[in-house]
């Protein structure tokens, strides 16, 4: 009997342990993004492992170990948490991660998971973006993501790089994919977005980039989104950036005067020994024209290399060209970034400005940025979101350091001055404000007429660019998983342009706007209200341009309009590049005594200039 009793005591100790073992737990999943149910949430008992996913309202049911204190949710695209049980049913909200780009993935329908997608696309991060000292989003694609070529075309501050994603599809027709930020398609300057406002980039590679944006995207899609507010508690950073530009492959090393005069001669003395000359006269006719293959002497005597080949120990230099001290310069770039963001139930915004000032290596060169944006959207109730994402920018982009000018450096001899020098008075010459002359070395066997640093004095070309950008949108959301979303984007730019251009261009741009006018009038004026204009007055006292082959002899090229409009525009006077040679004289001589005859002799000069102007 006792036997039977306890059995029976045990049997019903281990029922009351079945009982306890488990214990029921409910409750709803919402997003705090939009209070809406969340469909698909893994639930999962942390202490057994087992779990279970919400419904289409987002709720769960399911039972637990008794020694289970809190649950475990996850869902793609959302910040995993971890919820203490507190009664037998709950309300839980889960928040969206913006971190988690590589689970979820902006495509160009809106968004979708990594792992369903069947496209080819690459994602780029806001934390791989910051390690990169970019100016522009095209810089800070670089390396970013495999198949996409990234390609620098000069590595001036501020310049576009060229981008490639599906190849050259043809000879002339444009190979750069479709700009989209924040789902609508981006029509501004790419140099207006600031890389640090960037959250994430996805680069839609293939040919499902079309299925929305038709023939646009037939080069491939580049989705930008930007950011806005994450935290709840609301956050302001500041971020600043100190560096220095260096070029990424140095120049090789350069002769000085010495050296290159030395092999000059040796050139010389070769080729006379060659064609006959004795030894002797080889040497002598060498050390005497020397300095002729340079069409200039930077030495203090006639002479400086002797018949041995050797540097004569009197020969002192005047002047040589440093040329790259002088162009290549070890410059700061700096930026500085400050944004304030925050979010609850109801709203998020996101709002930054920007400051960036990039001089590149070369002296001449210069770009600066302001920006700054605004990103808010907010939850009018359960089914109507809105939102609108605001940017402005206004930048400046001075000199152009090409090809050209690496080539120069390359090239350029040291024996070429940067500054005229005077050897009557051994001395550089100076203008009427004890300013330096810049030489365009027209005595030069090559790079003759060619100075950087005098292009970038009187005419530094700078491109100014303001730019507005506006994204707007409308969400409805009919029922949990059915949202219905209309976007409305502005883009507007202004840019201006006040460097030099050819008279070919600036007529089809004035011919564009049905511009017919220039400086000293109208095409549609008489050549005699032009001649005697105030304008062709001023435009007598000018010192002509000789730097456009074909033209630097002519004595009425000033009236052709090219120099005039862009002199005048950019600098508020007539002046051109102020060379001062013998050339520059005379023509303006010429010129002057055009003008003179011209307004004393009109009947008997004004119909021979009537017809050099036919």
């Amino acid at each position: 009997m006792k036997r039977f009793f306890w059995v029976l005591f045990v049997m019903s100790l281990w029922g009351h342990l079945l009982m306890a073992q488990e214990k029921a737990v409910s409750g709803i999943v919402v997003s705090t993004e939009d209070g809406l149910p969340m469909i698909g949430v893994a639930v999962v008992d942390k202490q057994t492992m087992n779990g279970v996913t919400t419904n289409e309202k987002g709720e769960f049911s399911m039972t637990v170990s008794p020694r289970t204190k809190t649950l475990h949710l996850s869902y793609l695209g959302y910040k995993t948490k971890e919820v203490t049980i507190s009664g037998r049913s709950m309300k839980i909200e889960m928040e969206p991660d913006m971190v988690a780009i590589d689970e979820v993935m902006v495509v160009d329908y809106g968004t979708g998971k990594k792992s369903t997608f069947t496209g080819s696309a690459s994602v780029v991060k806001k934390e791989s973006l910051e390690k990169i000292k970019a100016s522009n989003v095209t810089q800070a694609l670089q390396g970013q993501s495999s198949g996409v070529q990234v390609l620098n075309n000069s590595g001036e501050p501020g310049e576009d790089a060229t981008i490639m994603i599906r190849g050259i599809g043809s000879m002339n027709a444009s190979s750069s994919p479709l700009y989209v930020v924040d789902g609508t398609a981006y029509d501004g300057y790419l140099n207006a977005i600031n890389p640090n406002d960037i959250e994430s980039m996805t680069i839609l590679k293939d040919a499902s980039a079309t299925a929305l944006y038709g023939s646009r995207a037939a080069n491939g899609v580049v989705m930008i989104t930007t950011r806005k507010g994450a935290s709840e508690k609301g956050q302001i950073n500041f971020r600043s950036t100190w560096g220095f530009s260096s070029l990424a492959v140095g120049l090789p090393d350069q002769l000085s005067p010495d050296q290159l005069s030395q092999l000059t001669w040796r050139a010389l003395y070769n080729g006379y020994l060659d064609s006959g000359y004795r030894d002797e006269d080889s040497r002598s006719y060498a050390s005497y024209y020397v300095m002729g293959e340079f069409g200039n002497n930077p030495y203090n005597i006639d002479m400086p290399v002797g018949t041995d080949g050797k540097m004569d120990p009197d020969a002192k230099l005047n002047y040589w060209g440093d040329w790259r001290n002088a162009l290549l310069k070890s410059r700061l770039r700096q930026e500085y970034t400050i944004d304030f963001s925050g979010k609850n139930k109801k709203a998020d915004y996101f709002i930054s400005a920007g400051y960036l000032n990039d001089k590149g290596v070369f002296s001449i060169q210069r770009f600066e940025r302001y920006s700054t944006r605004a990103n808010l959207n907010y939850n009018v109730n359960k089914w109507l979101k809105v939102g609108t994402n605001i940017s402005l920018s206004h930048s400046v982009r001075e000199g152009s350091a090409s090809d050209q000018t690496v080539w120069l450096l390359r090239t350029m001899p040291t024996v070429y001055p940067i500054y005229e020098w005077d050897s009557a008075t051994n001395a550089y010459r100076l203008d009427k404000n004890g300013n330096r002359i810049f030489d365009y070395g027209n005595y030069r066997t090559s790079w003759s007429g060619t100075n950087p640093l005098a292009d970038d004095t009187y005419n530094k070309s700078p491109w100014t660019h303001d730019d507005v950008s506006n994204r707007t949108y409308f969400e409805i959301t009919f029922i949990p998983g059915l949202k219905w979303r209309t976007n409305f984007s502005v883009d507007f730019y202004q840019y201006n342009y006040d460097g030099y251009v050819y008279a070919s261009d600036e007529s089809r741009m004035l011919a564009e706007f049905n511009d017919y006018t220039f400086r000293l009038g109208s095409v549609d004026d008489k050549y005699e209200d032009i001649v005697y204009g105030q304008k062709a007055r001023e435009l007598g006292k000018i010192w002509c341009n000789e730097t456009i082959a074909g033209c630097s002899d002519c004595p009425i090229r000033v009236y052709c309009g090219a120099d005039p409009v862009r002199n005048y525009s950019t600098q508020g006077d007539t002046y051109g590049y102020r060379p001062n040679s013998w050339l520059c004289r005379k023509n303006k001589a010429i010129i002057e005594y055009i003008i003179e005859l011209i307004v004393t002799r009109h009947d008997e000069v004004m119909p021979i200039f009537k017809s050099w102007l036919v």
